[in-house]
């Protein structure tokens, strides 16, 4: 139990939860079921004056992983930057099989973060590194790329670009990103979480 919360308080929270599930269900019986797509769209009447607080919604735990490459990122946490542009050196070159054993761990989704969001979940775990190209050497020029220690194929601008697409074309949903930055020393993690505005607040 979280140190603010009592016991009563966390009694209640759960009974509230317990309460809007439930509204949710008899709702979802007598209507039609609602869009995986679109689930707050169509769930609008029973979820139209809830904070996203007070909704249990779907997170993906790093979302982007099913893009990740064999390649281990330069500057990847756990390691020296000398350690890990050496292997991401061999993984470019396709030297070191240690990166596809990490890549194998490293994929936790087999869903792109759009068939995610299509399938319902609203929350993106978005973890960042600063790196060169997969298929470079780590004296390439550097970007922020999606990463598992090992890293995405595209840079992690091109994933915003896809999830603003998807936004537009899903109007009524909301999706929170929890935005991190991973990396060694040199680039300690940070994480900041940001929420698309509600439909309702334009």
């Amino acid at each position: 139990i979280n140190a603010e919360y009592g016991e009563i308080d966390f009694c209640i929270d759960m009974a509230l939860r317990v309460f809007v599930v439930s509204c949710l269900m008899m709702y979802a019986m007598a209507t039609e079921a609602p869009r995986l797509s679109n689930w707050m769209e169509d769930l609008m009447p029973v979820i139209g004056n809830l904070t996203m607080r007070d909704m249990a919604v779907i997170n993906t735990h790093n979302t982007a992983s099913a893009d990740l490459t064999a390649t281990v990122s330069d500057n990847c946490i756990g390691m020296t930057s000398t350690e890990s542009a050496a292997l991401h050196d061999l993984t470019a070159l396709k030297l070191n099989p240690v990166g596809k054993w990490i890549q194998l761990w490293a994929k936790v989704q087999t869903l792109g973060m759009v068939d995610q969001l299509n399938a319902g979940m609203r929350m993106i775990d978005f973890r960042m590194i600063w790196t060169a190209p997969f298929d470079k050497g780590s004296t390439h020029q550097h970007d922020f790329y999606m990463n598992h220690r090992t890293e995405s194929v595209a840079p992690a601008m091109s994933y915003l670009a896809q999830l603003k697409a998807w936004m537009d074309q899903h109007p009524m949903e909301i999706v929170s990103v929890a935005i991190s930055r991973h990396g060694d020393d040199t680039y300690p993690n940070t994480c900041l979480l940001y929420t698309s505005p509600s439909p309702r607040d334009s």
